[in-house]
Order: C-alpha cells, then structure tokens, then sequence
C-alpha cells in the first residue's frame, strides 16, 4: 500500500510498461516516456531515477519513440558486494539501443549500445540463469543474442560481441523466455504465434503445426528449415545495393570487376533494412533494361535476347508445309432418309435368332 501511494504521488506521470524485481527489496519500473525509476521494497521510496539517454544527432527528432518496453535485473552482480560498481539494471532504449545502469549511490549509466542492427526499438529482453548471455526482441522479429559475461562493469566502450542472431517472427515479439534447462528459447509475437528455438537459434516448432515434434529429439525439429511466413517476407531479403536502389546493375557489375582485381581487403558495411519497392513506372522498367545490357565491348548480350529464336522452327529452304497441302471435293450426301422397317420392333434380336437356331435343329 505504502509502495502504491508512492508510485500515485512521486512515480511515473505516463503508463507504466514494465515492472521488474529483485529480491530482496528492489523494484524497478519504465514508463512510456522513457523514465526508469528504482524503489526500494522495503521503505517504499525512490532509490534511483533514470530517463533514456538519446544519441547526440537524435536530440530534437520529433515523434521519436523514447518507451521503455522491457527492463532487466542482472541478479547475479545485484546480490554481490564485489559488482557494487557494475550495472545491474538493463532497460531497452530508442533506437534499438540497450542501456546499462548502477543503481547504487543515486545510479548512473555505465553503457548501452545498439542492439538491432535495424535500429528498430528493442520489446523483450531476457538473459541466462548466470547472466552470461543476453536475448534482445526487437519490432521485427529478430532475436539477437549477446555475450556480456564481462560487459558494463565500469566504464564501458567496446559493445559486447554478438553470437547470432535469426529472425523468429514476422511481427514484434511480445514474449521472450529462456528456459535453461532445456537450453531452449520460447518466443510469441503480435503475430499470433508460439514458437520454441534452440538456445543457438535452431528452429524447433510452431504450437500448434501439424507435425509433432519434441525438445528431447532433435531429429524431430524443423531445423534447418524457417518458418514459411519469414521465409518468403519481404523483410527478409538480404540488403543489396541494387535492390535499395543505390546503383544500377552495371555499376554494380564494373564495382565487382574491380573489387575482384584488387588485392585490398573489403570492407564490412552496416546491415540495412530491405524495404520492399513501392511502384515501378514503365520509364524505371525501360532505364533498368538499358543499364542492364553488357557494354559491346565484352561481346556479351541479354540472356532473352540470345534465346527469343530457340523456339522458332528451322528454316531449311524447302517448300513451306502450307504448300503440300492438299484439298478434296465434298461429296453431297442425300438429305433423304429411307423409312426404316417397324415390323420387327419390339422382338429382341437375340431371342429371335436363339429361336432361328433350335427350329433349324429340329428339322
């Protein structure tokens, strides 16, 4: 009660998102405008107060999304006097970044970094029983995962290294659990399905597919297969230069001519968001079929150009099969009809020579 009418008078103004606890008197909470506050169970009061931090070039942006869906205890180095300087609070940030707090002596940020390649906003975290590896779920669907056995225990730069990550849902996941025992990942999402994957991201099963399958026989999992609904999403496509519409084809084919001659290493470019394209106008269509041909000079030529004759029959200089045809006078056929004999209608003609047969006999 006492708790309630702290978080009515000195709490969060806007709805409250997440409630996280760790024994044995920390509760931590996050609003919808980014506020993170830390209570203290036992006297009610407010121990630690934060607001997500936003990237420098992203202070004034308008309508940004600053919720805090998800946040974290670390309990491990909470309960320790030997982590008293490390974060032990995770909460989700915008942007796709992840922040770590200290919520020791007022609290501070020790560090956060951006945890969807896509920059898109993280809804679920979750980490293992000896919070050694971290799940973030992002809009998306993707599940990342992080090693941050040694990450944030004070002043921290480098992010933590990322293991793997696999898209799990078309739509934003809404639930993530780590079941250790098992090391297996249970997943749902706005998408209206239940999903369970390996703690490395192998694809187990759908709840509620047709096919049985079970955690204890690997044999039975979809693995490697992906759900039919990611697979053919056009979120899914790989990001390439020529499908952003960054380059032309011909471009792209004379930048790989040329990376393929030099002997200096490439360079790793940020992963990007494939967008699907809205329309295409029939100038785009006629520009792309002109770029797209190969210069005169390699004497190469559109594969539709080299096979649009392949189906055409041979042309062998003889006489065209229109002209071995051959024509018939029609033969008129009478337009009258005989009139046919009733005198043996209703006698079965079978019966009638049966008859025939044994009379014959007999004489």
């Amino acid at each position: 009660m006492v708790l309630l009418c702290c978080l009515q008078r000195r709490g969060h103004i806007e709805d409250i998102l997440c409630v996280a606890q760790c024994p044995p008197s920390l509760l931590a909470t996050s609003s919808y405008d980014g506020e993170v506050i830390v209570w203290n169970l036992v006297s009610g009061h407010i121990q630690c107060r934060f607001a997500s931090p936003l990237k420098p070039d992203s202070c004034h942006a308008q309508g940004m999304d600053t919720s805090v869906p998800s946040i974290i205890f670390l309990r491990s180095r909470a309960l320790h006097a030997k982590f008293s300087s490390a974060a032990c609070l995770l909460s989700s940030g915008p942007t796709g970044c992840i922040n770590f707090w200290n919520v020791l002596n007022g609290g501070k940020l020790l560090a956060n970094f951006e945890a969807s390649r896509f920059q898109q906003l993280i809804t679920k975290l979750a980490v293992t029983k000896e919070d050694t590896s971290l799940y973030a779920a992002d809009q998306l669907g993707y599940v990342y995962v992080y090693d941050i056995k040694t990450y944030a225990l004070g002043s921290e730069r480098t992010p933590p290294r990322a293991e793997k990550y696999w898209r799990a849902h078309t739509g934003s996941i809404t639930g993530l659990q780590i079941v250790d025992n098992d090391q297996v990942l249970l997943t749902s999402s706005i998408d209206c399905t239940v999903r369970l994957w390996s703690a490395y991201g192998e694809f187990i099963g759908t709840f509620g597919q047709r096919d049985n399958w079970s955690i204890h026989t690997p044999s039975s999992w979809k693995h490697p297969a992906v759900p039919y609904e990611i697979l053919i999403d056009p979120l899914s496509m790989p990001a390439h230069r020529i499908l952003e519409g960054e380059t032309r084809v011909s471009d792209a084919i004379n930048a790989d001519d040329s990376e393929a001659t030099s002997t200096e290493p490439k360079s790793n470019s940020s992963s990007k968001l494939r967008h699907p394209p809205l329309s295409f106008s029939d100038t785009d269509i006629m520009e792309e079929i002109k770029t797209s041909c190969y210069t005169e000079e390699h004497g190469k030529r559109l594969r539709h150009e080299i096979f649009k004759h392949t189906n055409k029959p041979p042309n062998h200089g003889g006489p065209k099969a229109y002209h071995t045809l051959k024509y018939f006078d029609v033969v008129d056929t009478p337009t009258t009809c005989e009139r046919p004999d009733l005198s043996l209608a209703g006698i079965d003609p079978f019966m009638s020579s049966f008859v025939e047969q044994e009379s014959a006999e007999f004489q």
